[in-house]
């Protein structure tokens, strides 16, 4: 995926999904985590750019095995880093339901199906 490509794809996935966020939490009972779900969305905003960045570099080295150690860097990059936002909000906040990991799960399985998305199409341009 060229970056032009990927900027286009990813600025539409952003809008749409930021948007769907906030809808989500309008006169609901998630309303309470909106704060939460936007930081959410600003990590893995930010991871998600950073996974590209990375990818697309260690896709132009001769190193063959240099993409795969950087996508396999990145997914545990996102497991610690989720973790440790959930711990920290938890420990910080002190949640009076796990409601808040609905959202958090959301916006994680969708950055996940989009970096999924990218990757797949990176693979197949050089």
């Amino acid at each position: 995926m060229h970056s032009k490509e990927f900027v286009v794809k990813f600025g539409i996935f952003s809008i749409i999904s930021l948007v769907l966020i906030l809808i989500s939490h309008l006169g609901s009972s998630l309303s309470i985590f909106t704060s939460f779900s936007l930081c959410t969305f600003l990590v893995y905003f930010i991871l998600t750019i950073m996974m590209y960045l990375f990818a697309n570099n260690a896709k132009k080295t001769p190193d063959t095995g240099a993409y795969t150690s950087i996508l396999l860097s990145f997914h545990w990059i996102r497991i610690f880093t989720s973790l440790i936002f959930i711990l920290t909000y938890i420990n910080i906040f002190v949640p009076k339901s796990n409601l808040f990991l609905l959202p958090f799960f959301t916006i994680y399985i969708l950055f996940t199906i989009f970096e999924v998305y990218m990757l797949t199409k990176m693979e197949t341009h050089v």
